[in-house]
């Protein structure tokens, strides 16, 4: 069946908050406390497709993790399979060749790059065939502790088996990456028939880094996705210190989104994500 064109109009429908990642059709989560004695925990999301469309936006400077260093390298293929979060904490000061690196953080991105191989390897095992550039992988930092990467490695060969969709998966997730903070999970549905979902997680504080998750289940191309997170954020920049932002598109509901009409809807829930980490809502 080939996607349908929607139309440009504003939707008519509100953001709910009880809904988020997984609200959008293709989409599957799952979340793991990775480190009982540090309260590290892990949170994952697959997208099964069909269309595995991605873009990603990070805040630059000295201050960039690991984990940051890792997915700006991978969004820029345009295609993700899966990002994984976790809230433990990373050093500061990777670069782009790990030169002058820390000795912590060229340690951290050694973990990175092993969690990104280990969900890839596990989810092919499962069925969907995966590779490592394919999984973006971030750190909150909201546990306040850091965590081993073999602890993290098995939270995230368990966060594969124990994947699900509807509204269980995306709240488990987002609950997970919390953090200090209260809960911030949203969803919008427009009119055409597709979804944007997302959430957010972090230290709570609008001027800490955080890591936001937004997926949609309309047909969209990586260039598409792009210019809606570039809408989303142009009011944000620079963004603070240690975010990432990562939108996914499934294609799942065969509509082809509009430029206009996606950038207005990502952008709306982007806004009401950041409110609610703003106000401590939810």
């Amino acid at each position: 069946m080939s996607p349908n064109p929607d139309p440009t109009g504003p939707t008519p429908l509100s953001v709910v908050r009880n809904r988020g990642v997984t609200a959008p059709a293709g989409f599957r989560a799952s979340a793991m406390e990775a480190a009982a004695d540090t309260d590290v925990a892990l949170a994952l999301l697959v997208n099964e497709g069909p269309d595995l469309a991605a873009a990603g936006l990070l805040s630059s400077g000295e201050q960039r993790t690991a984990p940051q260093l890792w997915t700006q390298q991978v969004v820029t293929t345009g295609r993700l399979r899966a990002v994984l979060v976790h809230t433990g904490v990373c050093s500061p000061g990777a670069t782009a060749d790990l030169s002058g690196a820390s000795e912590a953080a060229s340690a951290d991105f050694g973990d990175t790059h092993q969690l990104a191989e280990t969900v890839a390897s596990t989810l092919s095992s499962w069925g969907s065939s995966t590779g490592a550039v394919e999984v973006a992988v971030c750190a909150t930092g909201g546990s306040g502790h850091r965590a081993a990467g073999q602890v993290l490695v098995a939270g995230a060969e368990e966060a594969v088996r124990e994947l699900a969709g509807g509204l269980v998966g995306g709240t488990d997730a987002a609950w997970a990456i919390a953090g200090p903070a209260r809960v911030a999970q949203a969803a919008l549905a427009h009119e055409a028939g597709w979804i944007v979902g997302g959430m957010v997680g972090g230290a709570g504080t609008a001027a800490a880094g955080t890591t936001c998750l937004l997926t949609c289940d309309a047909v969209a191309d990586p260039t598409t996705l792009r210019d809606a997170l570039a809408a989303a954020t142009a009011d944000r920049l620079p963004l603070p210190a240690c975010t990432t932002v990562v939108l996914q598109a499934s294609g799942a509901s065969e509509v082809t989104a509009s430029p206009q009409a996606l950038s207005a809807v990502v952008g709306a829930i982007y806004d009401d994500l950041q409110a609610q980490v703003t106000e401590g809502d939810l």
